[in-house]
C-alpha cells in the first residue's frame, strides 16, 4: 500500500480493474485515461488527482460501454461534470470519499469541463459537416496548441 497526498492507496489493485474495464471495452479504457489525463494537465484549471480522475474514468466505464474516443471523451466530461461535486468512493475499498476538493476548486473544475464539453460537441458536430479546420481549432482549444488530431 502507498501514501498518495495523505491518502493510502493500493496502484496495483486500481490497475487491475483499469484492466478489466479495458478488456471488458475492447482495450478502449487505457486511452481514454491518458486522454483524460492530458486535458487535466492543461493549466487552464486546477488539476484533479491521478487516482480521482481514474476512478471517474473507471466510474464511467462501469456504468457505460465504449463508443468511441471522441465520443467518450465528451460523455467523460459530463461525467466528471456531474459527479465532482459529490463523494466518490474509493474502488479499492481503502478509504471512503477520495474526492477532498474544496468548493472553489470543485466550481472551477466545474466550469472548464462544461465549457470544453460544450467545444467538443461542437468539433465533432464540425467535423461531421466536414469542417476540419474549425473542429481542429475547437480541439485546441480544449487540449492546447500542441494538440495535432
Amino acid at each position: 500500500m502507498v501514501r498518495a497526498l495523505g491518502k493510502k492507496t493500493d496502484p496495483q489493485m486500481m490497475q487491475d480493474k483499469l484492466s478489466m474495464a479495458n478488456q471488458n471495452n475492447n482495450g478502449n479504457v487505457l486511452n481514454q485515461v491518458r486522454l483524460v489525463k492530458y486535458w487535466n494537465k492543461r493549466q487552464t484549471m486546477p488539476s484533479i488527482s491521478s487516482y480521482l480522475l481514474e476512478t471517474l474514468v473507471l466510474n464511467y466505464y462501469n456504468t457505460y460501454s465504449f463508443a468511441n474516443i471522441k465520443n467518450d471523451f465528451r460523455s467523460s466530461l459530463a461525467y466528471i461534470n456531474n459527479t465532482i461535486d459529490q463523494p466518490i468512493n474509493d474502488p479499492n475499498d481503502i478509504d471512503d470519499n477520495i474526492n477532498k476538493l474544496d468548493e472553489t476548486t470543485i466550481t472551477k473544475l466545474k466550469n472548464k469541463t462544461c465549457e470544453d464539453y460544450h467545444n467538443c460537441c461542437d468539433a465533432i458536430e464540425l467535423e461531421e459537416k466536414g469542417d476540419m479546420a474549425e473542429a481542429k481549432r475547437l480541439w485546441k482549444k480544449i487540449f492546447g496548441d500542441e494538440f495535432d488530431g
